[in-house]
């Protein structure tokens, strides 16, 4: 159960979670494999004891747990190559990689997870959103003209320059000041 509590306390949507729940995997392997003994002991006592009906019952599982593994590898790999990383926030990779010390990150609480771990030992400034900043405060980036708004105020917001994209072209982290 303890291996369960990451997967029901994480709040961001569609990250990948069979990286929260692969402690669970030997676990759910164990609990297949009793599955399947089961089944097979279940056609077993449905037959009454013919031969053919453990195996089948064994093969009928068998089949199961393919059709699932294959409808899962169908429901992946169909998916466009642009849309496989949009769970890891394209966005937040995009300003941890633009993000020097001297510049300023709008980015809330939970966020801020992403630019602290891939820029710890260049860490820019991290303010949370709607806080204001003053004129000349160098570079600021956020992934939405109204954080910018709300940090420098509109006439900022608007000259502010789209500096990624995300795979899909939409502007991902725009840049004002500097």
């Amino acid at each position: 159960p303890i291996f369960l509590v990451p997967a029901l306390v994480a709040l961001e949507g569609d990250a990948p979670h069979f990286l929260r729940l692969l402690g669970v995997a030997p676990y759910v392997g164990a609990l297949v494999g009793l599955g399947v003994v089961e089944v097979a002991a279940l056609a077993g006592r449905l037959g009454r004891g013919r031969r053919p009906a453990t195996p089948l019952g064994a093969a009928a599982a068998l089949v199961a747990l393919v059709a699932a593994s294959a409808q899962g590898a169908h429901a992946y790999f169909s998916r466009p190559r642009s849309e496989l990383y949009a769970a890891y926030s394209n966005n937040l990779v995009a300003m941890a990689g633009l993000a020097t010390p001297d510049s300023t990150v709008i980015l809330d609480s939970y966020r801020q997870l992403v630019v602290l771990f891939l820029d710890h030992d260049r860490l820019p400034r991290i303010v949370d959103p709607g806080t204001r900043l003053e004129p000349g405060a160098g570079p600021v980036l956020a992934s939405s003209r109204d954080d910018l708004a709300a940090a420098l105020g509109p006439q900022a917001a608007a000259a502010a320059r789209v500096v990624a994209r995300d795979p899909q072209g939409a502007p991902a982290v725009y840049e004002a000041g500097g």
